[in-house]
């Protein structure tokens, strides 16, 4: 069970497959790393607070899986992802040149269908 929160932000990490996006999530959720495999959509939640206000804020972290057997139309896969998510994690491996070269086939339909939306990039 959570404790009430001042504000709820709800992230979303997206990338191609096996490049540690769900590990990434594990460290987050855990504290540790520990190598992690989703097969499907996961999520977990943090409560933090503000040291200046004292302002509660719960963050429900999305991850999903970056298979392609999951989305055929990777617009229409991202549009029922992204239903009230707030802040997008675009995520590639530092040791996979090709997923970060893949992070525009990601950037485009979220601009696509959210438009102005705030972004963040991990390696």
């Amino acid at each position: 069970i959570h404790p009430p929160s001042d504000y709820l932000l709800r992230y979303i990490t997206l990338g191609d497959l096996g490049i540690g996006k769900s590990t990434y999530h594990n460290i987050i959720r855990n504290g540790k790393f520990e190598i992690y495999k989703n097969i499907g959509i996961d999520f977990c939640i943090k409560t933090c607070t503000l040291p200046i206000n004292g302002l509660l804020i719960k963050h429900q972290i999305w991850d999903t899986s970056g298979e392609e057997r999951f989305y055929r139309n990777k617009s229409s896969y991202i549009n029922r992802l992204l239903r009230f998510k707030q802040l997008f994690i675009y995520c590639f491996s530092m040791n996979n040149e090709e997923s970060f070269n893949n992070l525009n086939d990601w950037f485009e339909p979220i601009k696509e269908i959210k438009g102005r939306h705030l972004e963040l990039i991990i390696g």
